[in-house]
């Protein structure tokens, strides 16, 4: 039992001894670990110090091997901070143990530390584009180059990126596309690195980065062949490029010339004409030129635009087509082209030369020439003229100002003299006389110029006489105190010729030609289906009626003879369509569709003879016209 007791306590001395190798075995593991991270940054150490030169960059290389041993664990500290001190004294040029330096040594190596920390914390938080130091933590890193800026820069310079236009004289028109290289490091020339996607998000805000992917994304597309952008700076819309097709109508298409256009047109309208879908912009997509330059490659639209053209049809001048000046006549008509239309408003136009050196687009003959209407002419805007030579006539809608000679009226509107005169020989539209065609299209104020005092002397002397009637009919009827003429609230307040001219109608007769009362306008609204298509001839006034000898009156005249119902035996009440008189019980009928025009004579009302006759006279059958006499008169005889 005793052996067994020592036996037992040799067995826990062995285990004890094991326990306590093992623990001996770690630590000289660690030491060895230790002694090798040591041996490489001494090595390190060796290296530099065997180098020829003592530059910053060994030192900085040295100080980043140290920082490697500090993760090693606490242990290495005090090896780290005799590494830091051995790189000072070797980029000072001092060799000398570190410990080896004395107090003095060891303050200057101290003050060469803080001064290189110093400049490795100035470097890593200064921005490179303002050049202020922000601190470490408030700048950002562009890992693939290395260089460093503060979000104030970087989003001051992708702001003004968005700044640039399309039309840079314009700030509504869009943003410039981006392309790759737009968005290269801004902080050195030199350096070919992109500006991270997340960093540009990160100093943006939302709309601002939403325009920035905007433009991105456009200057992807428009280097793209598949794609092309509209060229309206206002626009700036992107979209697919499709060819459009030669068809059979293409090939019958008219060019400028007025002729029909070659193949090549043909083709290369197809290929490189487009319009937009966002703002309806026509263009061309090989030179961006709008509108679209029908009949001409881009080559030869570009020699067209410097080329001389005619003055009215724009066609190019060469020496085939040069019409020969007229003599005494000045440079204002020079360039002319021998087309029979140019020709004939060449004739019509001044031939003078204005102050500014554009030709007169005014009217031969004019005492005053009319002011420039180029419409980038300083003159122009001097003028203060409502349109320009590029817009369009208001009466013919075909062709500009600046294609034939111009007329400025009174109330300052401009138009083609030829298209005024046209307007004004043409008159009322139709069956009735209306005095509209004497208005400006623009402003309906009365036409007047003197060049067009002779044609519009006749229509002026027809509208006092129309009016002159209308206004003793409607004191006849009783009606020169209507509500309408008296009312604040109305548009004929004391205003009786313009109610009477609106209230009755006027025709022109076919054989006196002079005008006569054709009842109210309200019937003439509603009589005719198609008033273009009356027949002049059935235009007759009452003493022109044949079949009467009471078709006039010597003292009141023909305006206020009493007619007979054509359709009954009553006095008329109407007279409608500037022929046919109506009772007001015939009228109603005609107006809820039983229409007694349509209607046989057999099929009207019989006279019962002249001693049952509600007129008391004779008369021929229902269905023609007959007049009773004068209205005036018979109330005079009457009273």
């Amino acid at each position: 039992r005793k052996v067994s007791d020592e036996q037992q306590q040799q067995r826990k001395n062995k285990k004890k001894k094991k326990r306590k190798d093992k623990g001996r075995g770690r630590a000289r593991n660690k030491r060895h670990k230790n002694a090798a991270s040591v041996s490489s940054s001494a090595s390190a150490v060796s290296a530099a110090s065997s180098s020829s030169s003592s530059s910053l960059s060994a030192a900085q290389r040295a100080a980043d091997k140290a920082a490697a041993v500090v993760a090693a664990g606490k242990d290495q500290h005090r090896q780290k901070n005799q590494l830091k001190k051995d790189v000072i004294d070797l980029s000072s040029g001092d060799y000398t143990s570190a410990g080896a330096g004395g107090s003095g040594g060891r303050v200057e190596r101290e003050k060469e530390e803080e001064r290189l920390f110093k400049e490795y914390l100035q470097r890593e938080g200064t921005c490179a584009l303002c050049g202020d130091y922000k601190g470490p933590e408030n700048v950002l890193i562009m890992q693939s180059c290395d260089h460093r800026a503060c979000p104030e820069c970087l989003k001051a310079w992708l702001v003004g990126l968005l700044s640039r236009r399309v039309d840079p004289s314009d700030p509504e028109s869009a943003v410039r596309p981006l392309l790759a290289t737009d968005l290269q490091c801004p902080c050195s020339a030199a350096c070919e690195h992109m500006v991270p996607d997340w960093m540009m998000n990160r100093v943006l805000t939302k709309d601002e980065y939403e325009a920035l992917s905007t433009a991105r994304l456009s200057g992807f597309l428009e280097n793209s062949d598949a794609f092309i952008r509209c060229p309206n700076a206002k626009c700036a819309a992107v979209f697919e490029r499709v060819a459009g097709s030669v068809n059979r109508q293409a090939r019958s298409e008219i060019g400028p010339d007025g002729k029909v256009l070659a193949k090549k047109y043909i083709e290369h309208r197809a290929a490189n004409r487009f319009r937009c879908q966002t703002c309806a912009t026509v263009f061309c997509a090989a030179c961006n030129t709008e509108p679209y330059h029908l009949g001409f490659t881009c080559e030869e639209f570009e020699e067209y635009k410097h080329a001389k053209h005619c003055r009215f049809c724009e066609k190019q001048i060469t020496p085939k087509n040069k019409a020969r000046m007229p003599a005494n006549a000045a440079r204002g008509i020079e360039w002319v082209c021998n087309d029979k239309e140019c020709l004939a408003k060449r004739k019509l136009s001044c031939d003078k030369i204005l102050p500014c050196g554009h030709p007169c687009c005014g009217v031969r003959g004019e005492n005053n020439c009319l002011p420039c209407l180029v419409a980038d002419c300083d003159a122009h805007a001097a003028a203060n003229l409502s349109a320009d030579d590029s817009d369009f006539c208001n009466i013919c809608w075909v062709e500009p100002l600046g294609a034939a000679p111009t007329v400025r009226l009174k109330c300052g509107h401009l138009f083609h003299f030829a298209c005024v005169k046209s307007k004004i020989n043409k008159k009322w539209p139709g069956a009735r006389i209306t005095f509209g065609f004497l208005n400006c299209p623009l402003c309906k104020e009365m036409i007047d110029h003197p060049l067009l005092k002779s044609i519009l002397r006749p229509y002026q002397r027809l509208l006092q006489v129309v009016k002159g009637k209308a206004v003793r009919r409607l004191e006849f009827e009783g009606l020169s105190k209507d509500p309408k003429i008296t009312s604040k609230t109305s548009k004929y307040y004391n205003q009786p010729a313009a109610y009477a001219m609106d209230r009755f109608a006027y025709y022109p007769c076919h054989k006196c030609r002079l005008p006569y009362f054709g009842g109210r306008r309200a019937c003439e609204d509603a009589a005719r289906d198609d008033d273009a298509k009356y027949n002049p001839s059935d235009l007759v006034c009452g003493s022109c009626v044949a079949g009467s000898d009471k078709s006039k009156c010597k003292v009141h005249g023909k305006d206020y003879i009493d007619w007979k119902c054509k359709w009954c035996c009553s006095v008329a009440t109407f007279f409608c369509w500037g022929n046919t008189h109506f009772c007001d019980s015939c009228h109603k009928r005609q107006e809820q569709g039983d229409y007694l025009t349509r209607k046989k004579r057999s099929e009207l009302p019989k006279c019962p003879g002249v001693g049952k006759c509600p007129l008391g006279v004779k008369h021929p059958p229902n269905g023609e016209e007959f007049a009773l006499g004068c209205a005036i008169c018979r109330q005079r005889q009457n009273f």
